[in-house]
C-alpha cells in the first residue's frame, strides 16, 4: 500500500499482512482502521478519525487463521503512542476523511512482528511504567519537546534517548539502562528551565 511516510521510516518496514486483523480498545472513537505496514518499533495505520501526537492507543491483534481454530495464543494485546499523523486528501477529499497515523509500540505485540519478519526477529523492549508515564511533551518558551526512548538489542548502549523540539531532533543519547535515560531526561528538562526555576 501507498503511504506517506516513507521519510519517517527508521527501520525496516512490510506491509500489513492481510490475515492478522486490528481492534482498537482505545481511543473507542476510531470506528474503522487498516494496517499499512509494520516495523519492530512501530506501524503504520490507516484511520477514519485525526488522533492527537503522543495520544495512547490500547490496540488487539488477532491472526484469524488461528483464531478461528480457538487459538487464544495468536491474539494480543499491545500499547502503543502515536508519533504523527497525516491527513490523505489524495485519497479522500471530502467527509469522512482517512488519517494515516504512525504509532511507536509501548508494549510491542510479539507474536505479530514475529510472524512478519521471522521468529529470530528482534522486539523492542517494553517500556516500564515509569518510563511510559515520564515520557510525555512539553512546552517550554513557546516550543514544544517530545521525548522518544527506544530500546534495540543490536546496538551498544541499547537505550536510545531522541527529544524532539518542534518537531526536529535537538537532543540524542545512548544509554546503557533504562534509569540511566530516565536520568538524562530529567536532566535536560532541568537545563531547559529558566534559572530560578524548581
Amino acid at each position: 500500500m501507498d503511504t506517506l511516510d516513507n521519510e519517517r521510516r527508521i527501520d525496516s518496514r512490510l506491509n500489513f499482512p492481510a490475515d492478522w486483523n486490528i481492534h482498537v480498545i482505545k481511543p473507542t472513537a476510531i470506528q474503522s482502521i487498516d494496517g499499512v505496514n509494520v516495523s519492530n518499533r512501530g506501524a503504520c495505520l490507516r484511520v477514519g478519525h485525526s488522533l492527537e501526537i503522543n495520544s495512547l492507543m490500547d490496540l488487539q491483534f488477532k491472526h484469524m487463521v488461528s483464531a478461528q481454530a480457538e487459538n487464544v495464543n495468536e491474539i494480543e494485546k499491545c500499547s502503543a503512542r502515536v508519533a504523527w499523523v497525516v491527513q490523505r486528501l489524495d485519497l479522500r477529499a471530502t467527509p469522512p476523511f482517512l488519517f494515516d497515523v504512525g504509532i511507536e509500540w509501548l508494549s510491542p505485540p510479539k507474536l505479530l512482528i514475529q510472524s512478519i519478519f521471522g521468529k529470530t526477529a528482534v522486539v523492542k523492549s517494553e517500556l516500564s511504567a515509569k518510563a511510559r508515564k515520564a515520557l510525555t511533551s512539553w512546552q517550554r518558551n513557546g516550543r514544544e519537546f517530545v521525548p522518544k526512548l527506544t530500546f534495540e538489542e543490536n546496538r551498544d548502549p541499547s537505550w536510545h534517548l531522541v527529544i524532539m523540539a518542534d518537531g526536529a531532533p535537538c537532543s540524542s543519547q545512548r544509554l546503557a539502562t533504562e534509569k540511566a535515560a530516565l536520568e538524562a531526561l530529567k536532566k535536560f528538562q532541568e537545563d531547559q528551565a529558566p534559572s530560578g526555576e524548581d
